[in-house]
């Protein structure tokens, strides 16, 4: 969900280069890293691991094989424990970012359809430049050099962020998020819920309905070279499979 951020950070020049190197050692590096340590988890506690991990290092639990002193184990779910909550204002952070760009867009929206309704946005449009008819500067390497087409990332994102603005989003989320953990005791629960929708949002729906909404926007878009072609049914089909996943995932989870 970060890369649109991190691309627009890139030089503008070799941008579209840099992504996909970027993009490629991210996933390669997450996936090695969780692939280990999942391998590790179920070579150590076999079929005996529990939801929570902290009581896999009691000594009670009928999966733990060390051979350390009990404060040992107890030392090491502490510092865990700690870890997780060390862990808390980075998502409480990126969480409200991306809550605050969602109100935004909301009412964006929200506002188009308005002055629509109300012909002003057809009064607005005939003294606003169509972008489709802006013509790039001589001195121009890029269009992305237009400050017009591309104004500076988060410049009004961030202006718009204020004090209260900010307080009332955290808090909504800390409080709601603080809620779930004292009503649900199964931490089960919740990784099947939030892996078979916010998971399958953003790993199979987003990416796949981003490209296939750019592709169609394409002025030759009836004249797909045949990599196009297969990237845009690789799209649909990622659709169909994230969506059986997400189906699945949550009967799982109710059922």
């Amino acid at each position: 969900f970060n890369c649109i951020p991190i691309y627009l950070t890139l030089h503008p020049e070799t941008r579209l280069e840099q992504i996909n190197s970027v993009s490629l050692w991210s996933c390669l590096i997450i996936f090695v890293f969780y692939a280990l340590q999942g391998i590790a988890v179920y070579v150590v506690w076999a079929g005996t691991v529990d939801t929570d991990f902290l009581n896999n290092l009691s000594v009670d639990h009928e999966g733990y094989v060390f051979f350390f002193q009990p404060w040992v184990s107890t030392m090491t779910q502490f510092f865990i424990c700690i870890a997780c909550f060390g862990a808390i204002p980075i998502f409480a952070y990126e969480s409200r970012t991306n809550l605050h760009a969602i109100l935004l867009d909301v009412r964006d929206m929200w506002r188009k359809r308005t002055l629509a309704r109300t012909n002003v946005f057809q009064e607005l449009s005939e003294d606003v430049p169509n972008v489709q008819e802006m013509k790039v500067n001589e001195d121009s390497d890029s269009v992305e050099d237009d400050p017009l087409l591309y104004p500076p990332f988060n410049e009004t994102y961030v202006q718009q962020q204020t004090l209260t603005v900010r307080v009332l989003e955290g808090s909504f989320l800390c409080v709601s998020a603080a809620l779930v953990a004292l009503t649900v005791r199964d931490l089960n629960l919740c990784l099947t819920l939030a892996g078979a929708t916010y998971s399958c949002y953003m790993c199979f729906f987003l990416p796949s309905g981003v490209y296939i909404a750019a592709v169609s926007k394409m002025e030759n878009h009836r004249k797909l070279s045949t990599y196009d072609i297969v990237l845009k049914w690789i799209a649909v089909f990622s659709i169909a499979y994230g969506t059986m996943i997400s189906v699945a995932g949550i009967v799982t989870t109710f059922l």
